[in-house]
């Protein structure tokens, strides 16, 4: 759940982890792709507690953690490869569509992936 919210918005800002949890506006968007994530599991049969990821975030940038790294999903886009996106976000997007759960928030995520990577993966723009 820590990687739904935190992979893309390190992508599309070139941030390591503390870094997007530092700008209120990339925090707000983690927690919400976060909830977006747990309604779909909720809509699936899966009872998943949104508290668990804001654990492991607390945690990943907290001392001793990952906080300082860039997540694999921005060094995919820094080194102009396909990222993971459709496995993470994209696939909160798709259960949400076929449960009847909206997912802006990871739908918005995977455009602004998606609009990165059409600059290398020859997308059409």
């Amino acid at each position: 759940m820590a990687n739904v919210g935190i992979s893309a918005p390190s992508g599309i800002g070139n941030l390591k982890i503390r870094e997007v949890m530092a700008l209120p506006e990339m925090n707000a968007a983690v927690y919400a792709a976060i909830d977006e994530a747990v309604a779909v599991s909720e809509a699936i049969g899966l009872d998943l507690d949104p508290e668990d990821a804001r654990e492991v975030l607390a945690k990943i940038i907290g001392p001793g953690g990952s906080g300082e790294n860039k997540t694999s999903l921005c060094n995919d886009l820094l080194n102009k490869r396909p990222s993971e996106i459709d496995f993470i976000n994209g696939a909160i997007v798709k259960l949400g569509k076929e449960n009847g759960v909206a997912t802006p928030v990871n739908a918005t995520l995977v455009a602004a992936v998606k609009a990165i990577e059409s600059h290398f993966t020859g997308a059409d723009t």
